[in-house]
C-alpha cells in the first residue's frame, strides 16, 4: 500500500479543484469517524439521485489519512445498486475514509494523470501523462497503459489529451498530479465529459 504525504486533506482538495471551475464527480465524503446524522445525510443524497435516475450506480473510494499522510491503492467498490449501498458502505467505513460518487464507470474512455512541470521561472514547459484508452470502463487505476511526454506546444495532441492538458493548465498549482476520466457521456457536477477526481502532491 502506498502512502503520500498530503498537507491539505482530500476533500479539501476535490473541493479546491471544484472552487477553481473544474468538473468534479457528483459525490460525497464519510469520514471513518463519522456520525449517525453523516450517514442520514448521504442516504438523502443518494436518494435524491436514485430518484432522478433509478439506474444509476454507485461507487465508493477509501484510503486513511494519518496526520499529513495518506493511503493510495485501497479498496475501490464500484457498480452498487442503491439498494445495496448501505451494506457496503457499512463495511467500506469500518476502518476507511469514503468518498461515495453517482458516476458510471463503464462510460469512462480515457483516464489516468497529468503533472504539469515547470522550468525555473515557474512557467509550464512538459506535460507528463500516464493513461489509458478503452472502448469501456477506462479508470484511472488503469492508467499506466500507455505513458506521453509533451514540451509545452499544443496543436497536435490527438483529443482529449489536449482538452486534460489546456484544462490542467488553467489549475493555480503545479508540479501536482491532477487524476482525471474522460467520459463519453457528460458526468460530474458540472455535466461535462471532463471529470476530474483530485490533486495529489509528487
Amino acid at each position: 500500500m502506498w502512502i503520500t504525504k498530503e498537507i491539505e486533506a482530500k476533500i479539501d482538495r476535490i473541493k479546491e479543484l471544484k472552487q477553481a471551475g473544474f468538473n468534479t464527480p457528483r459525490m460525497v465524503f464519510l469520514s471513518h469517524k463519522h456520525k449517525v446524522k453523516d450517514i442520514n445525510f448521504i442516504f438523502k443524497w443518494a436518494e435524491k439521485i436514485h430518484k432522478e435516475d433509478p439506474k444509476q450506480i454507485f461507487n465508493i473510494r477509501t484510503y486513511k489519512r494519518e496526520r499529513d499522510e495518506e493511503t493510495l491503492q485501497t479498496k475501490h467498490y464500484t457498480d452498487i445498486l442503491y439498494s445495496k449501498l448501505n451494506s457496503v458502505l457499512q463495511e467500506a467505513c469500518l476502518y476507511h475514509n469514503c468518498m461515495i460518487d453517482a458516476e458510471t464507470p463503464d462510460n469512462g474512455r480515457w483516464a489516468g494523470n497529468i503533472l504539469i512541470q515547470t522550468n525555473e521561472f515557474e512557467r509550464p514547459d512538459r506535460f507528463i501523462i500516464d493513461y489509458c484508452h478503452k472502448e469501456k470502463r477506462a479508470m484511472v487505476r488503469d492508467h499506466d497503459k500507455n505513458k506521453a511526454e509533451y514540451l509545452a506546444i499544443l496543436g497536435a495532441i490527438e483529443e482529449p489529451l489536449e482538452t486534460v492538458i489546456n484544462k490542467a493548465l488553467s489549475f493555480h498549482k503545479k508540479n501536482v498530479i491532477l487524476e482525471w476520466t474522460y467520459f463519453c457521456k457528460p458526468a460530474g457536477e458540472k455535466k461535462e465529459n471532463l471529470v476530474w477526481w483530485e490533486y495529489r502532491s509528487i
